[in-house]
């Protein structure tokens, strides 16, 4: 070992922390509890939509101030099943 330094046990590299960080914010995701990327977010009409910053989804935000999923554009009538005779 070298003059002057020093080992720690049980150090952790500072990689590893922010490898803990992400999967952490990876996992508020999971959970539905999203995050905004503020640079994103654009007026549509009396909305403010932009993607979430960890994941990528389309976020809105509700009159409350909550950021939720943006229910997809024509999802209601592509899903509809019709039934033929």
């Amino acid at each position: 070992m070298k003059a002057g330094r020093s080992v720690r046990a049980g150090a952790v590299g500072v990689g590893a922390l922010q490898g803990m960080s992400q999967f952490f914010k990876r996992l508020r995701c999971v959970l539905g509890r999203h995050s905004p990327a503020r640079r994103l977010v654009r007026y549509d009409g009396h909305l403010k939509i932009g993607p979430c910053k960890y994941c990528g989804v389309q976020l809105e935000k509700h009159v409350d101030g909550q950021w939720v999923i943006r229910p997809q554009q024509g999802a209601a009538k592509r899903d509809k099943v019709v039934q033929e005779d």
